[in-house]
């Protein structure tokens, strides 16, 4: 059995601790993306005038799972703040669709509203 779990071990930790591990976890997800970022901007076919709106898209998928939790849907009032926005009909279909995606493969985020309580 691990030190840490032996029995009568102190299960808290100090701040300080907790702030490092999450500093390390949060440095190696960066680096990940970067490494993401990077391998698509290198593939063929990137479309540097596009990536923009698809980070856009990116962008609004997950505020609506934020804002409606795993079962959000593009509403009529979404679709005027999305064109707004300078999203295309396609391009909000394409939100609807990863919503669609992200639900049907169990791939919604857990919404950190309920990760807080």
């Amino acid at each position: 059995m691990p030190a840490m779990l032996a029995e009568g071990a102190n299960l808290h930790l100090p701040p300080s601790q907790i702030e490092t591990m999450l500093q390390g976890v949060v440095s190696r997800h960066l680096a990940k993306l970067g490494r993401v970022a990077l391998a698509a901007k290198c593939a063929r076919g990137f479309d540097p005038e596009r990536a923009p709106m698809d980070d856009k898209r990116a962008f609004w998928t997950y505020a609506l799972l934020d804002a409606q939790g795993s079962t959000a849907v593009v509403r009529a009032e979404d679709r005027i703040r999305m064109g707004a926005d300078g999203l295309s009909d396609a391009d909000i279909e394409a939100v609807q669709n990863h919503l669609a995606m992200l639900r049907t493969n169990d791939l919604v985020p857990t919404n950190r509203h309920i990760l807080s309580t």
